[in-house]
Formats: C-alpha cells, sequence, structure tokens
C-alpha cells in the first residue's frame, strides 16, 4: 500500500483526477489522505467531496470546511457580501446535494477531524509553537467529535467547532509570534512581529500541511516539513506527496478559477 498526500484541491476535480492517474493510484489498495480545503473557489466541490469519500479518503479540517459547516448552518459569517449573507463561493452545488448531510458526517465523524498523527503529523495550516504531539492533538480531535456527535442542533454543533480557539488557529495559522498567538489580519504578508508558524517550532515529527498557496516552498524546505499548497484553484499545480517515496509529484491546473489573493 502506498499513501499519497494531497493539498489543497478547493474543488478542483479534474486536476484530482488528473493526480490520481499520474501517480498509478490503485483505488482499494492505496491510500488516500488530504490536508484539507477540498472545497471552494473551484467549479466542483461535490464531486471531490464524493471522490475522496468514495476512495476511502482521509482528511482534516481546513477553513474552506468551516465556511462551508457555517454556511449550511445559517451562521454569520465574518465577511458578507449581497443579500445571500455570503462571501463569494463556488458551493452551490453541494449546498444543494441530498447527499450533503453523510458527506459532513465522513467530515467530521472520525477520530483525527482536524489534526492527524502518527509517524507524521497532517494538519491544514500549521501547529503553534507550544502544540504538544500527541496530547493536545488528542483533545482538539475529541472536543470536535463530542461536538459533532453530541445530537444538539446543527447550529450549536457548528457553533461549538468553529468558536473553539483551537480549530482556528490550526485551519488558518500562517504567522504567529512566540506565544502563539496570530496577527489580527491572518492574510497579512510578514506583518511585524510575526515569523511563520515553523520558524518558531522545535524539530521534530514530519508534518505535512497547506493553507499557504503564496508561500515560497524554499522557505519550508525543512526535513521536518512537507509543504503541499501548490496554488492550484489559483491556476498553478496540484501537488501530492508520496509518503513511502518521499517524493512530491504535481500536475498543472487546467485554467485559472480564482484570483490569487494579493
Amino acid at each position: 500500500m502506498r499513501t499519497l498526500v494531497v493539498g489543497d484541491i478547493q474543488g478542483c476535480a479534474d486536476e484530482l483526477s488528473d493526480l490520481l492517474l499520474a501517480v498509478g493510484f490503485v483505488a482499494g489498495s492505496d491510500r488516500l489522505v488530504s490536508v484539507g480545503d477540498l472545497v471552494n473557489r473551484g467549479p466542483k466541490s461535490l464531486e471531490v467531496l464524493r471522490l475522496v469519500r468514495d476512495l476511502g479518503g482521509e482528511t482534516v479540517l481546513g477553513n474552506h470546511e468551516l465556511y462551508l459547516l457555517s454556511v449550511v448552518a445559517g451562521l454569520s459569517l465574518p465577511l458578507v457580501a449581497g443579500d445571500s449573507g455570503r462571501v463569494e463561493d463556488t458551493l452551490d452545488a453541494a449546498l444543494a446535494a441530498e447527499d450533503l448531510p453523510e458527506l459532513l458526517d465522513w467530515l467530521l465523524d472520525r477520530p483525527e477531524p482536524v489534526v492527524r498523527t502518527g509517524p507524521w503529523i497532517t494538519v491544514h495550516a500549521g501547529l503553534p509553537p507550544a502544540f504538544r504531539l500527541p496530547e493536545d492533538a488528542d483533545a482538539v480531535n475529541q472536543a470536535v467529535q463530542a461536538a459533532w456527535c453530541s445530537g444538539r442542533p446543527l447550529a450549536e454543533r457548528v457553533e461549538l467547532i468553529r468558536s473553539d480557539p483551537r480549530v482556528r488557529t490550526l485551519a488558518r495559522l500562517r504567522y504567529c509570534d512566540a506565544a502563539g498567538r496570530m496577527p489580527a489580519d491572518d492574510d497579512a504578508i510578514d506583518p511585524p512581529g510575526f515569523r511563520p508558524w515553523f520558524e518558531l517550532r522545535e524539530p521534530g515529527p514530519l508534518i505535512a500541511f497547506g493553507h499557504w498557496a503564496r508561500l515560497d516552498p524554499e522557505r519550508a524546505r525543512r526535513a521536518d516539513l512537507r509543504f503541499l499548497d501548490t496554488g492550484c484553484v489559483y491556476g498553478r499545480q496540484l501537488t501530492g506527496w508520496l509518503v513511502e517515496e518521499d517524493r512530491l509529484i504535481s500536475v498543472p491546473a487546467r485554467r485559472t478559477y480564482w484570483p490569487l489573493p494579493r
């Protein structure tokens, strides 16, 4: 069995199929793991969710999964536009799908919905300097799973998950200070007083992560990091990491689906 860890797909189902073909992925034998952000901005979020699920794939929560959950639950969003109360997105097909509840259960009703631990770590964005493995990973995973499986109304369950500061950090972290605090604008580039999270962590277990399409891969070139967000939805590449071979493989985006944020 081989393991393929895939960077931010963001609704680019065709490119995911291209990547699976490029590595000769064998369904039922090989293992597929996502660093999160399966959905949004690309055109085929629903197809990505179904494909990864049907291949027996695993994933951790990215910020776009948290956005999807907020929309489904009818919760307020930090930035809104138009009468829909939603920022611009590409989730209509997923929101209208009859199997969306089952897909959400697949995302959340699992032992490690936020941080996958083991011989190597999978997280969407990053780990703060003081984040302990596996203790803190176990705690946040158990909290999210307990909230999702609590039997409460959907909006209450989602609010419990998205309001947990640990979840927000693990899904959005790029820069932080030595105490793990993020800048007020977590989209800022090189904010004064903050550094990339991995520069503040001691070397340790190998971490696969995404969420940072603007990051120069050379900056994250360390023996204990595998950076996988190469901006497919922005017209660049979709990248996967073949774990047992320790090899990165990329396929080009078929087109630019979304402008790269500045």
